[in-house]
């Protein structure tokens, strides 16, 4: 087998064989490693902390016997576009080969009119693709659409939980009318029905040959390891394959490249529904430098933790938010508007603070009397318990699991990431017409929170929302 060394840009036409599972690219070009890996974190059991974090990259890319590059063909869009930037002549040609089970239904295309015509033609045009979604009503929707759409190919639903499989059968079932959608029982039927919903374990078991289309409702548990391994069954066996997302949804490089790959690039985009985000960045005022020159503990404790002087001005800002302190957000730089500060609700904001660790969420409690602390541990305060809080300290591990609402949102936590906002703006956010508030803090106390303060700015702007700078 070769190696990336062995890659040689040998022509500048590159041949791009289209097969079910993985694709086969000729030659081999090297500026495509790249953007068929991800990085994934690792710890060596070094350093004075006993531990060391280094970042070790992951290929999706692999090679045949004759050194052929190999990728996965839901990657092939992106690769090809790559090739034409960097001014190689691409051609491809498709091997797959879709029966008669995948014809369409050519009267439910004529009769569909503006959105649901633009999904039946980009379902009909593209084997493999995400779908963009509002939410999971919207989502199920599409699904019951596409399964009507291929008036005889066979449906398989795979989810991660029965309690989601027995959800969206139940869905389904409502909007389906030629058919009964299924559950799996403890084994595969022996005549596959038209459309069927499981969870993932037993699909190491499933025939391929009975299955035609793939919807995957969950992108997010469709990523993790166990899950997309299972999907590896139809490697060899011509299928489409759906996925579906919210415009928001944000699953990171590593979910977001292991998606694209069973599923194919977005092929349908909605515009995103009001309420719109935006996210205010305050300067937080002169700090001691930490003295750390590497990422650790130790630092994100001087530096945000137990950052006496930072957290004091974080605190005296929630708590102008959550008191409408039209005086102290004046002083703050917060835009006004016809004298008022623009704050999403007129009368009393809900206000959420967010905070890496129940250490950092502590500190921040000193500071502001009457609030409650949330987070998923044991002993942990339940929502039914802070709700006539003045306002919330949530850390980031509850709110990427549970979401959470808020008109205000001041993030303390620093570093970078938007896990916490996997479930923001909820969809109760969502019926709201102002637009959400996001306080982010322009850390500058020393070199690794500066650079930590540049990538959240480029962070929000990828989840497409507005970054505005304080009222002078």
């Amino acid at each position: 087998m070769a190696d990336a060394e062995s890659w040689v840009d040998r022509s500048t036409q590159v041949l791009i064989d289209v097969y079910a599972g993985r694709s086969r690219v000729t030659p081999c070009v090297p500026e495509l490693q790249p953007i068929v890996e991800y990085n994934t974190t690792v710890f060596d059991e070094t350093g004075p902390l006993g531990y060391q974090e280094r970042q070790e990259p992951v290929p999706m890319w692999d090679f045949d016997r004759r050194d052929r590059l190999l990728v996965p063909t839901g990657l092939v869009p992106k690769i090809q576009e790559h090739l034409k930037n960097l001014g190689h002549r691409v051609v491809i040609k498709d091997n797959r080969t879709f029966g008669k089970r995948f014809a369409i239904d050519e009267q439910m295309l004529s009769r569909a009119k503006g959105n649901n015509r633009r999904l039946l033609k980009a379902v009909q045009h593209h084997a493999m693709g995400q779908i963009e979604v509002h939410d999971t009503q919207d989502m199920v929707a599409c699904m019951a659409m596409i399964s009507q759409f291929f008036t005889w190919a066979r449906v398989l639903i795979p989810v991660a939980q029965w309690k989601f499989a027995w959800y969206i059968r139940e869905q389904l079932n409502e909007r389906v009318f030629d058919c009964d959608v299924k559950l799996k029982g403890k084994r595969w039927p022996a005549k596959q029905p038209k459309c069927m919903v499981t969870r993932w374990q037993p699909m190491n078991s499933l025939d391929t040959n009975r299955v035609d289309v793939v919807l995957l409702p969950d992108p997010a548990r469709a990523t993790q390891n166990q899950f997309s391994y299972a999907m590896g069954v139809f490697g060899t066996r011509e299928h489409r394959c759906y996925s579906f997302l919210r415009p928001e949804q944000h699953l990171g490089r590593r979910g977001s490249i292991r998606l694209e790959a069973m599923s194919g690039p977005v092929i349908y985009r909605i515009k995103p529904r009001q309420p719109a985000v935006r996210v205010l960045r305050l300067n937080t005022p002169s700090c001691p430098a930490t003295g750390c020159e590497e990422r650790s503990l130790e630092w994100k404790k001087k530096a945000y933790w137990h950052n006496n002087r930072r957290n004091e001005y974080v605190a005296s800002v929630a708590k102008a938010f959550a008191e409408k302190n039209t005086g102290k957000l004046h002083k703050y730089g917060i835009p006004f508007q016809n004298g008022k500060p623009e704050i999403p609700k007129a009368g009393r904001p809900a206000v959420v603070v967010l905070v890496e660790s129940v250490e950092h969420g502590k500190e921040l409690l000193k500071r502001l009397e009457g609030w409650e602390l949330v987070d998923r541990v044991p002993g942990s305060t339940e929502p039914d318990k802070f709700s006539e809080a003045k306002g919330t300290i949530v850390t980031a591990v509850r709110a990427a699991k549970d979401g959470f609402d808020a008109d205000v949102v001041i993030r303390a936590t620093g570093t970078t990431g938007t896990g916490m906002f996997r479930k923001f703006p909820s969809e109760s956010n969502n019926n709201r017409k102002a637009s959400l508030l996001v306080v982010d803090f322009a850390d500058e106390h020393d070199d690794l929170a500066q650079a930590d303060t540049r990538r959240r700015k480029r962070e929000y702007e990828l989840l497409g929302w507005t970054v505005i700078a304080p009222r002078n």
